[in-house]
């Protein structure tokens, strides 16, 4: 069928990078171009983009590594647990600081995307499940504190997580371009209204997917005059054992301050089911991490 994509799986979470089955995407030379779409063909794209996804569960350990223009590096660690429900990819993500002022303190947060995204978070002084100190409650995180840092230094916010313009129903197709050297097809989504943003900078969502594989290749967050305030950049990915593949290292680029916050994934477990009580905000219990392939 003309405009028809390879059935590659793929999925939709964190950056909607991260957990990219990509098949022989990594290995297939790209096409020359690609053609622009037809409005029906556009909103199939989108459709099937928003509902790709893995095979199986997920764990990845990751390294944020935070990289000021001005200033020393800091180190990040943490781990991300991801599945799906009716309602959309659901992440578990805990992200502790091990240098700077920062150091020691651990936070986790549960992400619910989808058409009514939620997130929830608490505070940890502990990470191991022997603590003497009870875990802590999580909280509601309402939508004004999705755009500051969860972390003095981290660079990221929960709206980087969880990534809801995705599923804005105020998505216009742009067109078809290319993205490091890719075909890509080009979507600007705009926030629902009321919607806060970036100190009231925010004005929409730029991205990019590849046209032959349907993964995202670079999202551009927009600024009042469709300046990128914040730019999420691909660098590399790797292939799992089961054939899947998944982004390993991204940047994400401050584009005011020329700040820099490069995650990689250095640890999977792909494919075995979680509990899914892992993902209730009332379960306070600390899960720890499942033996994992290191990379």
């Amino acid at each position: 069928m003309p405009g028809s994509i390879p059935e590659i799986r793929l999925c939709l979470l964190f950056f909607g990078f991260i957990f990219t089955a990509l098949g022989v995407f990594a290995q297939k030379p790209p096409p020359n171009s690609a053609r622009n779409l037809s409005e029906g063909e556009a909103s199939s794209r989108l459709h099937q983009f928003r509902y790709q996804r893995l095979i199986g569960d997920f764990t990845f350990q990751f390294e944020l590594e935070h990289m000021p223009r001005r200033g020393e590096s800091r180190i990040f660690q943490g781990l991300l647990w991801g599945t799906w429900n009716s309602s959309g990819p659901l992440m578990r993500a805990r992200f502790s600081a091990v240098e700077g002022i920062a150091s020691g303190k651990s936070i986790e947060m549960i992400l619910q995307n989808g058409i009514a995204p939620l997130v929830w978070s608490r505070s940890l002084a502990s990470t191991l499940p022997t603590s003497s100190t009870e875990p802590p409650p999580f909280t509601n995180l309402p939508p004004h504190f999705w755009f500051k840092e969860f972390l003095p230094g981290v660079g990221y916010v929960p709206f980087d997580l969880l990534m809801p313009f995705t599923y804005w129903k105020k998505t216009t197709y742009l067109g078809a371009e290319k993205v490091k050297g890719r075909p890509a097809q080009i979507f600007l989504a705009y926030p629902p209204d009321n919607f806060p943003g970036f100190g009231k900078k925010f004005k929409a969502v730029r991205y990019a997917l590849d046209d032959g594989y349907n993964a995202l290749l670079r999202v551009e967050i927009l600024g009042p005059l469709d300046k990128p305030l914040r730019t999420f950049k691909i660098l590399s990915f790797k292939k799992l054992e089961d054939n899947q593949w998944i982004l390993k290292t991204i940047d994400l680029v401050n584009e005011l301050s020329r700040d820099k916050a490069r995650f990689e994934i250095g640890a999977a477990n792909v494919g075995n089911p979680h509990p899914i009580i892992l993902f209730d905000p009332n379960y306070l219990a600390i899960p720890q991490p499942p033996n994992m392939k290191r990379f």
